[in-house]
This record gives structure tokens, sequence and C-alpha cells, in this order.
């Protein structure tokens, strides 16, 4: 009878162990992109196909990570290039533009999604910015100067993606860090190695432009319609407009629409441009 009892016990600690397993597994809900990208290599000075593997966590994002989901199964990042915001070296982006024949376009604007993270509300998603880590790009206010004050624009991102190059703990809680990136996989760390030599390395070309909005800021009108703001984009060497003539925010308005720089990196033959040189091929849910 003890005997039985005893393994009687044992069978129910097992059952237990595997129930509280599946229950952990369970609460992870990660979703994986292929990530396939064309990118220069100066070694081989050419354009080369590498793939990225990026794991989202939905349990501590979900409303971003199931808009993310959406837009890559429609195919809305193939084609958006990787560039530098100059106000924002230390991290590499992705998802707002896209190269066409020399001129830098916008992408479709997607709605904005709520906030994801401390500052918003929601305590889950508590994954850091640091390299390796995957953001949702946001705006924030004028007359806040900075993100960490604003109430007004925690729901402002859309389908940005910022990838930091090293860490930066001040955007910790104020944004929504919703993927990574295994960088101690090889074939993941070769790739990611070499998009950000081609746009920050010692070797890396690029051309500059000049981001700016013009019109009168409406505040009747969507987030997808900027506000009524005319996005306008230039090479920087063509940019000449008086001050007065863009828009500058002020009192609450969203600061996404002020002038900035952009790098983005190309490729040349004899000193030629030949194209952009880091670039979105396609991505798909594994």
């Amino acid at each position: 009878m003890k005997r039985f009892k005893k393994i009687f016990i044992n069978v129910i600690a097992v059952v237990m162990l595997a129930v509280m397993s599946i229950g952990l597994t369970a609460c992870e809900d990660i979703r994986t992109i292929k990530v396939t990208v064309s990118v220069y290599d100066s070694g081989s000075s050419a354009m080369v196909e590498k793939v990225l593997y990026v794991d989202m966590y939905r349990h501590l994002a979900p409303d971003t990570v199931d808009a993310i989901t959406g837009y890559v199964q429609d195919g809305y990042y193939n084609d958006a290039m990787f560039y530098i915001n100059e106000n924002h070296s230390s991290q590499i982006m992705m998802g707002e533009y896209k190269y066409d024949n020399g001129a830098i376009v916008k992408n479709a604007v997607k709605p904005a999604i709520t906030g994801e993270f401390e500052k918003g509300g929601v305590i889950g998603s508590n994954l850091v910015s640091e390299e390796g880590s995957i953001g949702l790009w946001r705006s924030w206010v004028e007359n806040s100067n900075s993100y960490s004050v604003s109430d007004d624009a925690r729901d402002s991102g859309s389908s940005t993606w910022y990838m930091p190059t090293s860490s930066i703990s001040g955007y910790n809680g104020w944004f929504c860090v919703f993927a990574l990136v295994d960088l101690e996989n090889e074939d993941n760390s070769a790739t990611w190695e070499l998009l950000k030599a081609t746009l920050s390395g010692e070797n890396a070309s690029y051309v500059e432009y000049t981001v700016y909005y013009t019109g009168e800021y409406d505040e009747d009108k969507s987030f997808e319609e900027n506000h009524g703001l005319t996005f306008n984009c230039v090479e920087s060497d063509d940019f000449d407009l008086d001050a007065g003539e863009y828009f500058d925010a002020e009192n609450g308005q969203y600061t996404c629409y002020n002038k900035y720089t952009l790098k983005v990196p190309v490729y040349k033959v004899n000193n030629a441009v030949k194209g952009v040189g880091a670039k979105i091929v396609s991505m798909e849910m594994v």
C-alpha cells in the first residue's frame, strides 16, 4: 500500500510539472519573422541577400505585434529602406521610407497604435532598448522637449522600427520594445554586423536627404493624414527653403513633422549612385 501511495504521488508530481510547463509555455506567445535583406557588402563590392530572424513578443505587446504581423503578411515592409535619422544616430530605422529611382518616398501611413510600454500604462512590455532589440518608433510633442515628459504622443507609434546599435537606457519605459534578434546566432549576427557596417561603418557611403513638411497643422485631421501637412524630401544639398517656409511644431503639436536629415546608405559604380545600400527584400512569418 505504501509503495502504491509513493508511485501515485510521483505520478501526480510528474503530471503537475507537465501542466506547469505547458502553462509557462502558453504564457509566452512568440511570433517569428524571417527578414530577407539586400545589403551592400564592401568586401565583395556587391549587393548581397542576407537573412535576419526576428522574434516578436506578443504576450508583452499584443496590439503592436498583431499590427506588425498584419503589415508583414500584406507585404508592407517589402522594399522599405534602412536609414539613420541624424537626431538619433545610435539606432537604425526602417519602415517609413522607400527609395525609388533616387528619390525618397513615404510609405503608406498606418494608424497609430496604443503605447504598450510602462509609461503608457502597460507594465508587461519590459524589454529594454539595447543592441539586438527592436522597438516601435513614435513621436513626442513640442514644449515637452523630450519624449520622457510627453503625455500627448505616447500613442503615436505606427509602423516604423528602430533598432539600437548600442544601449539607449533613456528610452526604457517610454517606447514599446516588441521584438528581439538573437545575436548569439551566427547567421543573425553576421547579417546585423553587415547592416551596421553599411549604415555607420568607416567605409559607409550615404546620401543625406532633408525631410520637411509644409502647410498648416490641422488638429482635426488624423495621424494618417499627417494632420493636414504635406510631406517633402530632397537631397540636403538641394534644400534651400527659408526657415519660415516649412512646418515647425509648437504648443503640443507632433515633432515628427519637424525638419530633419536622413542618412541613406547607397552603393556606387564608378562613383555614380546606383541604388540604396540596405533595404528589405521580403518578410514572412515562420
